[in-house]
């Protein structure tokens, strides 16, 4: 017995077979085109059309014998093959609906042919008492509908909810150089990450992205950031369709397993890290994530459970943006670097480098300086501080002290900007001094005084 609203990844003829007759409300097909493209597994390559087409038509029989009296099924295809699908269906005693179009304007150029603009997809049901629900968009005028229309003498309203949509529907395809692979990160997950706890309602702005620009992730990025009511009014939705996108989005990637939904909120599951030496992915633990705490009681039989292997989850990357970000970083630790550099020298220091980010020393004294960049949230300046205080201590004691003789060895936490103060105090326990850079200057804390500080190398001697 298959669950309800659960994702399977199974070949999809075995898997109709466990399911009952007429059990099923709806298909939405989107099998292999017969193109012989190479997509690394064999998943597009018959021999003859014949081939392909004996295989379709197996799919097809379970999909007539799972769907209900009311059921129906959507088939994505090509102009070149569909042809023989919508012959089949006819022989099945299907009821044709229509064949929808999908235009997607950014169309593919051929060798000399016509460009392609567009895909069929064809939609029939079991019978004629099939279900519908109506699909509205958008008026394409919005300045008409300020004044009143009259029809027949009788004054007609626009609906709020939009007018009704048509057999052409208008989405870009994903194009450009990063897409080329097809092996993006899901646009929620993108979004989730970037703001850890965003409030499930704006997820809808995963389909507000017009390009792959920094500009136009920055737009959507300021947009996060306002009232749901106001995103609502700016990007002209109707709060019907935007409940419809909210409804839709989070719930995929949310059945992907790359978001879990609490309170109102979501958090990724599988977490992208992106910093100046590392891109990692890590899973939290579920219990950290909802009880948002760092400690709980445990039992013997509780703790350390094993993972659950037959339950792994598959993290999205989009490595060319993850290098980005990652180049990005360092550039921005390597700046830090040579600013602090530069100060160190200033003040009569000799400089080394090595593992660490930075080495000045002078007369019997040496000051090892680890640089990270940190962001807003506090997960992010969380792990930066816990390498950063761990490289401190294994490069003083195996480096500075053990090879190059020194113990008068002062270790210094060095920030891209002021971290928490519970950063700042757990630090000073552990005798570890910590600065961050602002604008052209380093600021420290003097906890004597209780007020940020310039901060001058001299003053550690």
């Amino acid at each position: 017995m298959k669950e309800l609203n659960k994702i399977y990844l199974q070949d999809c003829i075995g898997f109709m077979r466990e399911l009952k007759a007429e059990s099923v409300d709806l298909v939405i097909a989107d099998p292999p085109y017969n193109l012989k493209k190479n997509f690394e597994n064999q998943s597009d390559c018959w021999k003859t059309v014949e081939d392909w087409l004996d295989w379709s038509k197996q799919w097809i029989d379970e999909s007539v014998r799972v769907l209900k009296p009311t059921g129906s099924i959507f088939i994505y295809g090509i102009h070149n093959y569909l042809c023989y699908l919508q012959s089949y269906l006819y022989k099945k005693n299907l009821r044709y609906r229509r064949q929808i179009i999908w235009y997607y304007e950014n169309g593919f150029s051929g060798y000399k042919t016509l460009n392609a603009f567009y895909e069929p997809i064809l939609w029939f049901s079991k019978t004629d008492t099939f279900t519908f629900h109506e699909i509205r968009e958008p008026y394409k005028s919005q300045k008409r509908l300020q004044n009143k229309i009259f029809k027949n003498g009788k004054e007609w309203k626009p609906n709020p909810e939009g007018r009704l949509a048509g057999d052409v529907w208008q989405f870009p395809t994903l194009a450009g150089k990063r897409f080329e692979k097809e092996k993006t990160a899901h646009p929620t997950q993108k979004l989730v990450n970037n703001f850890p706890e965003i409030e499930t309602p704006k997820l809808l702005l995963a389909l507000e992205a017009e390009n792959d620009s920094d500009e136009e992730f920055e737009r959507i990025s300021n947009l996060a950031q306002k009232d749901i009511e106001q995103i609502i009014s700016e990007i002209g939705t109707t709060d019907s369709m935007a409940a419809n996108a909210v409804k839709i989005l989070p719930g995929i990637a949310e059945q992907l397993g790359d978001i879990e939904r609490i309170n109102n909120q979501t958090y990724l599951i599988g977490q992208i890290v992106i910093t100046e030496d590392e891109i990692t992915t890590e899973e939290q633990a579920e219990i950290m994530r909802k009880a948002k705490t760092p400690f709980w009681k445990t039992s013997v039989e509780e703790i350390a459970k094993a993972p659950n292997l037959k339950n792994i989850s598959t993290i999205s990357i989009d490595l060319a943006e993850a290098v980005k970000i990652r180049q990005k970083r360092l550039a921005k630790h390597q700046e830090i670097v040579r600013v602090l550099a530069k100060l160190n020298e200033d003040c009569g220091f000799q400089l080394f480098e090595g593992k660490f980010d930075c080495l000045a020393i002078i007369d019997k004294t040496a000051l090892l300086y680890e640089v990270k960049t940190i962001l807003e949230d506090a997960s992010d300046t969380e792990k930066q501080t816990v390498k950063g205080v761990g490289q401190l201590k294994f490069y003083k004691f195996s480096i500075v002290h053990r090879q190059m003789g020194y113990s008068n060895i002062k270790e210094i936490l060095v920030f891209s900007q002021r971290p928490a103060m519970e950063i700042i105090e757990f630090c000073l326990s552990e005798d570890i001094l910590v600065i961050w850079k602002e604008n052209n200057n380093f600021k420290t804390f003097n906890t004597q005084t209780i007020n940020e500080e310039l901060f001058n190398p001299i003053d550690l001697l």
